[in-house]
């Protein structure tokens, strides 16, 4: 046993002897890596453990949620952990909503078997920053009227518990139910009730509901138009309607909506967003036509409308469009709107993509699908490049959450009607224009395990080959800030033409790499490069209209990123 130790402790020894030697004998190459780096020379592709995106792809996850159930003698609302299916990255709203509908269908006997579920109208969840709008299928009438209201509460509990949501909407059909069987008194907004105590909930409604002719104070959605004049935002408001008799109660509500309108967007302010309520003729007026149940709001104006909101950047659709969205989802049973411009009734609007022709002049919510805008956030460099801002951008419900688009918006630089004008182009050609980078530039963009792999063309490289240090710091950045907006995104990676070789080395014709441009080595200064995952990097965006924040790690590292990250965003030479 003895020799056999021997043995090993030799064998241990003479393996040491010769990993010294061999270290002692490569000492030069360390030198050499050194040197060649110095000398601005490339590092070789790097083997990434993922493959490089052609094509665009999103897999399917099971995410964690927290819906919202009555307990089984409805006393209170009870939290239900659960799952929902969605794609990498998109947003879970509409999945959440879906899900607490049939989770409670079962609780609730007079549904006979049916199962609540969402309208089959195209968007039938609209989110726009902190404002959700859920629109339910008509069968949520076979419930007695404390299940509806305790269906709303489950849904405003489940979707004001995901990030960023402040206020939820529901309504039935297109149109906002009343409180009360009178059919007067709206829901609104709802924020998130105080207690899961479905009595005192149940107790505060009908305390609303029999309030005859004591001023009533309820929230709002106010549609406004969007800064590119091609959609429409909602804000939420304190509606305070005067007193006055039960009779004449949605007439005060639609005045009271009319004078918050002409106030404009608080958010947004100009005239282009506000109702111009001096070109208004004559009182609004709810009917029935021909005698149907269908209940519609009838608003007249000066034929010189259409000039004002032509000067003021505005536009016809839009208006309406906003007037109807903000009526039908407050004014109790209110179906539509005709709309008489210089005496004749309006029966065709002309939308930025359609024509839409209106039936007897009759607009709905259905003539309008696809004006709510959804925001989505792009991150451009400063006028002085000294850090990122945040812009916000009214995009399609069905964008906001896709990654190309995103990009594509990104690339295509800052726009007259962006918030803040002393912006970069992300990727800026020599003349500071934003670079001739085409969507068929971007090879494809997958989004897998929390990691935006981002695919470009060898034209996309070539692009970045004159960027200076703080341009390509800018733009890796803006790129990756962006793309970490997106739900359970928080790094990014980058590919030419699906190798993972870095944008800003270009190699000769002949195939050898050039050395950095002597902007980017700054003479033994720090260098970019683009290997390797980029983390979010919150300490480069300003908030404070010229202040960077202070990042929250050094130089060297990237964001958020672990300490054994793969690359830093700064490469020390």
């Amino acid at each position: 046993m003895s020799g056999c130790r021997r043995s090993s402790a030799a064998r241990r020894g003479a393996a040491l002897m010769l990993a010294l030697a061999v270290l002692a004998a490569c000492s030069g190459c360390v030198d050499n890596l050194l040197r060649e780096r110095a000398d601005a020379r490339p590092l070789p592709p790097m083997r990434s453990s993922v493959m490089a995106p052609f094509g665009d792809y999103r897999a399917m996850e099971d995410i964690p949620v927290t819906l919202y159930l009555p307990d089984w003698n409805r006393d209170r609302l009870v939290a239900a952990a659960d799952t929902v299916s969605v794609y990498a990255g998109e947003d879970i709203t509409e999945a959440v909503a879906a899900r607490e509908l049939a989770r409670l269908s079962p609780l609730f006997p007079n549904l006979g078997g049916a199962e609540l579920r969402l309208s089959s109208v195209d968007n039938a969840v609209e989110r726009s920053g902190g404002v959700v709008v859920v629109n339910l299928d008509a069968n949520i009438w076979l419930l007695e009227p404390s299940e509806k209201s305790v269906v709303r509460m489950a849904l405003t509990y489940a979707l004001t518990g995901l990030p960023g949501v402040e206020y939820v909407g529901v309504l039935v059909s297109g149109r906002d139910e009343a409180i009360d069987s009178g059919g007067a008194v709206p829901y609104g907004l709802h924020s998130r009730p105080a207690s899961e105590d479905i009595e005192s909930y149940l107790n505060g409604l009908d305390t609303l509901a029999s309030s005859e002719s004591a001023g009533l104070s309820r929230d709002a959605a106010l549609y406004f138009a969007t800064a590119d004049g091609r959609r429409a935002l909602p804000e939420a408001r304190a509606i305070v309607i005067p007193p006055g008799p039960r009779e004449t109660l949605r007439e005060r509500l639609v005045s009271a909506i009319l004078t918050e309108m002409a106030l404009g967007s608080r958010s947004r302010p100009s005239d282009a967003s506000r109702l111009p309520i001096e070109y208004m003729i004559g009182e609004p007026r709810l009917f029935n036509p021909g005698g149907s149940a269908d209940t519609l709001l009838q608003l007249s104006f000066r034929g010189e409308l259409a000039d004002f909101l032509t000067v003021n950047g505005g536009s016809l659709y839009l208006l309406f469009a906003s007037l109807t969205e903000t009526l039908t989802g407050f004014v109790p049973g209110l179906d539509g709107l005709t709309i008489q411009l210089g005496g004749d009734t309006v029966t065709e609007l002309r939308a930025p993509d359609r024509t839409i022709h209106l039936t007897n002049g009759r607009m709905g919510r259905a003539d309008f699908a696809g004006v709510v805008a959804a925001l989505s956030t792009l991150y451009f460099p400063n006028g002085d490049g000294g850090g990122l801002v945040a812009v916000e951008r009214a995009v399609g419900q069905g964008t906001a959450d896709d990654p190309r688009q995103l990009l594509r918006m990104l690339l295509a630089g800052p726009q007259q009607y962006d918030s803040d004008t002393r912006l970069l182009p992300a990727l800026p050609a020599e003349d500071g224009t934003p670079s001739a980078f085409t969507d068929a530039d971007l090879l494809g963009v997958t989004i897998v395990s929390g990691e935006a792999l981002v695919n470009l063309s060898e034209d996309a490289a070539s692009a970045c080959a004159d960027l200076t240090a703080s341009q390509a710091r800018s733009f890796i950045f803006s790129v990756v800030n962006t793309l970490t907006e997106l739900r359970g995104v928080d790094r990014a990676r980058f590919f030419i033409d699906s190798l993972e070789r870095d944008l800003f080395y270009q190699p000769e014709s002949g195939g050898a790499a050039d050395a950095r441009p002597s902007d980017l080595t700054g003479g033994g200064q720090s260098g970019v490069t683009s290997l390797g995952e980029f983390y979010r990097q919150p300490g480069l965006i300003i908030t404070d209209f010229g202040n960077i924040d202070e990042p929250e790690q050094e130089e060297g590292a990237g964001g958020d990123s672990p300490a054994d990250s793969e690359a830093a965003y700064i490469d020390e030479v």
